[in-house]
């Protein structure tokens, strides 16, 4: 009886001949099952052709000056150099160190080529999380829900700069789904390697794993019927520490350790990892806000009722896909990342583990539940999340041809406003390369002339201490910037949240020494100055 013939059953309490061969299929020695080269072929052409429409309908449209500036200038500042955390407000150095080696090593500088980086990162998750579903399916050439998958994953591939965010929740599956399948000391190393290796690019992604390991441990236990035993936690611990590598041998640069361990301390002072937003729970909204709430309800439903079933399976001896019950470990951590801010741009990450469980799940269903069930969750995943793709938008609205570096990028006409009016100020107040400070907002205000900061701090969003600002008043003075554009909005309306109040010290500094220009014709909110 083969590992397919067994999945089959799965669900239904197993035989005696059963139950040996499930014992092994876990077995160490044991061989797993593989995808011939011909499927492995097919597989990544189709990831890659939806991939690439995707990138050539949108790659060459939309600016984000606010969260993508912020990757786009810390790629700029590590290929001239710096170091992320310690040298510039930055996330965690992988993803920065992966775009910034493709620019290097393609001689590419612009935006385009920065999204195409950013781009192959995401079609790798979009590949493996295609494979899960193609290795829990029934068949191995069902190239009908393959391509459904893909259009589903690939819809939630949204903000270009997240995309590795997205990937990462994809690869922890795939490394549990591998150790839940080889429960030996290998299989441990594997799972710890890619939790490891997730924390370079996200220091949540590899907190979520951690928790994510907590429950195959335990699930283990109960499907073994033994704890793990030291050798197996042991080479766990050193696939951690060993896809943590990268980064902890950046702890040899000088400064770098005290810079991320302050900005590790930051997160505990402010008792948040990020600004929290109203959850949108379909009773709280209007009618055509309501599919948004249900997938809130959705992401938190999935893992519930799954591990249910996966404990009932459990009771009966029965057994229950690896890849769907690594989808479910997984998708429960992740779920925090939604809630922590509950907007698409987030969910987008959280559901990203639910969707690729339920394909595993549809994937071993009868057809014609399966292909209808499919089509409505890739439907609902363009219907709700493609209004946020920048090629949406300038398919709704009539977008205007913007030069952005060597690039030609087609904007809404809002963000065309933005660029023209920076290139006024550098033109009037900055030129031949004079530095100038933008804040807080927009650090691809930088990103656009390739610029460096005055400051640390790009996105100068979080209450800082007196003496960090005193420093960054310092090193303000020493720039001595051509023009000052300070944006005073409150973030999400909250009066505490405008930069007079975050950062009341440099702004009272900027006051001092700097005058308010008026009558130049900056967005309501902003303010101009020059020096005095």
């Amino acid at each position: 009886m083969s590992n397919n013939e067994l999945a089959k059953g799965a669900g239904r309490p197993l035989t005696s001949r059963a139950r040996d061969t499930l014992a092994r299929s876990f077995d160490a020695s044991a061989k797993p099952e593989r995808f011939a080269t011909r499927t492995v072929t097919q597989l990544i052409a189709l990831t890659l052709l939806v991939f690439l429409s995707l990138f050539l309908w949108e790659g060459r449209v939309g600016l984000n000056l606010p969260d993508g500036g912020f990757f786009w200038y810390g790629v700029q500042r590590v290929l001239s150099g710096e170091v992320p955390i310690r040298d510039f407000q930055a996330y965690d150095p992988g993803r920065y160190y992966w775009s910034a080696a493709l620019l290097a090593a393609t001689h590419g500088t612009s935006i385009v080529a920065l999204r195409a980086t950013a781009a192959i990162f995401g079609w790798i998750g979009v590949f493996a999380g295609v494979w899960l579903v193609a290795r829990g399916g029934a068949t191995k050439t069902d190239r009908i829900l393959w391509l459904l998958a893909a259009v589903s994953i690939c819809a939630w591939m949204n903000p270009w700069f997240k995309v590795f965010d997205n990937a990462f929740a994809i690869l922890l599956i795939c490394g549990f789904a591998y150790l839940l399948r080889r429960p030996s000391p290998r299989g441990f190393f594997v799972a710890g390697f890619c939790v490891g290796f997730a924390a370079v690019f996200g220091r949540n992604h590899g907190v979520y794993g951690l928790a994510a390991s907590i429950g195959a441990v335990a699930y283990l236990a109960l499907q073994l019927r033994r704890l793990a035993t030291l050798k197996e936690l042991g080479a766990g611990a050193l696939g951690v520490v060993t896809g943590f590598s990268p980064l902890l041998a950046m702890f040899l640069i000088p400064g770098f350790g005290s810079a991320f361990w302050d900005s590790i301390q930051l997160i505990f002072h402010e008792g948040a990892t990020n600004f929290p937003l109203p959850v949108p729970f379909p009773w709280r909204v209007p009618f055509e806000q309501m599919p948004l709430g249900v997938l809130f309800l959705w992401i938190i439903a999935f893992p519930m009722v799954g591990l249910v079933c996966a404990a009932i399976n459990l009771r009966s001896s029965a057994s229950t896909h690896p890849e769907f019950v690594a989808a479910l470990l997984v998708s429960v951590p992740y779920a925090h990342y939604a809630y922590s801010r509950a907007d698409v741009d987030h969910m987008a990450v959280s559901i990203t583990p639910v969707l690729v469980g339920c394909f595993v799940a549809l994937a071993r269903s009868s057809a014609p539940l399966r292909y209808t069930l499919a089509a409505v969750l890739a439907a609902i995943s363009v219907l709700v999340v493609g209004p946020t793709h920048p090629g949406w938008a300038c398919h709704q609205t009539e977008c205007t041809v913007t030069t952005v570096g060597t690039d030609r990028l087609r904007v809404v006409p809002g963000t065309a406003k933005d660029v023209a009016l920076l290139n006024k100020l550098v033109h009037d107040f900055a030129p031949n390369g004079k530095p100038f400070y933008v804040t807080p907002y927009w650090p691809g205000a930088y990103a656009l002339f390739d610029q460096k900061s005055p400051t640390w701090a790009i996105y100068a969003l979080w209450p800082r201490t007196e003496g960090f600002q005193q420093r960054e008043n310092e090193k303000i003075a020493a720039a001595k910037p051509g023009f000052v554009l300070i944006n005073d909005l409150p973030l999400d309306g909250r009066e505490g949240q405008r930069f007079s109040q975050t950062n009341s010290l440099t702004y009272g500094y900027i006051k001092t020494h700097y005058r308010l220009l008026t009558g130049y014709g900056v967005p309501d909110g902003y303010e101009l100055y020059v020096p005095r």
